[in-house]
């Protein structure tokens, strides 16, 4: 059985936490430490599988001086990562961390163009990495020169391989993305509102747009709410999961470790609402960790004793 989680990141990052004592404008700040992360949503995801024991392969475009040190962060972490060079440089992200305040101020940049010859080539790396993929997770913003329809096409790429696709996107490439039928879509419900145009205020509402999605042909909706419940949805069944009270160090990749549980157990052939509670440890494990970390294996146990879930 094919146990690979395979991960596509198309606009990768090197994340940058600067932590202060607090923060002046117009002043000079003074950051009291600083750390580097190989990031990315799907990035993320992969970190999170390695880190719990699963198999993982991470796959994205990198370039310039940032896509080596980027290729360094991650080895480092011992993730296996198969990636296309490119002309252009991979972005840096920056997050300034306020100790006094709580508060984090976040600057993602817009990422490097990228030009069809190359991103054919990441399809070709791609299609040679399905036969041994058991899910592939589209993760993230596109970066320039990348069309909307992007994530539809590697899509159906996947579904052709009768690989299952997993999509975490947002606005017009969310919407398209749809239209390739992926089998687990995890919006949090501020995109989910986006997609659908209105307010969804209520759990039922919630549930209601989730089963708008497997109209379209998706099999699992996940919608994660930043620590409040969370609700899944497939076929007739609908789980919503109590996240237990932690100290929140940083939301950073949270909803990403949400992924990779739910993933992770949906390989091992587990249900739903085992599915649900795996992920939610592992995303709230994740926020207790500062900066640019994720979760760490020895945190999971006791937090996963605490998630609840129940029928929705």
């Amino acid at each position: 059985m094919r146990n690979m989680i395979v991960t596509v990141t198309l606009n990768p990052a090197i994340d940058m936490n600067l932590t202060v004592p607090d923060w002046w404008f117009d002043d000079t700040n003074r950051a009291v430490s600083v750390r580097k992360d190989a990031g990315g949503k799907g990035i993320n995801v992969s970190r999170v599988v390695a880190e719990m024991g699963g198999a993982t392969r991470a796959l994205c475009l990198l370039g310039g001086h940032s896509g080596r040190e980027f290729n360094d962060l991650l080895r480092a972490k011992a993730i296996e990562l198969k990636s296309v060079r490119i002309e252009g440089e991979t972005r840096l992200n920056v997050v300034i961390t306020n100790q006094a305040q709580q508060k984090q101020i976040k600057v993602n940049q817009q990422g490097p163009r990228i030009k069809q010859a190359e991103f054919r080539r990441f399809e070709r790396l791609l299609s040679r990495e399905l036969p041994e993929a058991a899910f592939v997770a589209f993760c993230g913003s596109l970066p320039p020169g990348l069309p909307h329809d992007t994530y539809l096409r590697l899509v159906e790429r996947a579904r052709r391989r009768n690989v299952r696709a997993v999509l975490d996107a947002d606005g017009e490439v969310l919407k398209q993305g749809i239209l390739g039928k992926p089998f687990l879509l995890k919006p949090n419900r501020f995109e989910l509102e986006r997609l659908m145009g209105r307010k969804l205020t209520s759990e039922g509402a919630l549930i209601d747009a989730a089963r708008q999605l497997l109209a379209r042909g998706v099999e699992v909706v996940v919608v994660s709410d930043a620590g409040r419940p969370c609700i899944a949805v497939k076929n007739q069944e609908v789980w919503i999961g109590f996240p237990p009270k932690v100290k929140v160090l940083s939301t950073v990749g949270s909803g990403d470790s949400l992924i990779a549980g739910l993933v992770m157990k949906f390989v091992e052939g587990k249900p739903l609402r085992e599915a649900l509670r795996y992920g939610i440890a592992l995303g709230t494990a994740a926020a207790t960790t500062p900066d640019t970390q994720l979760c760490f294996r020895k945190d999971v146990p006791p937090i996963y004793k605490r998630v609840r879930v129940e029928k929705g």
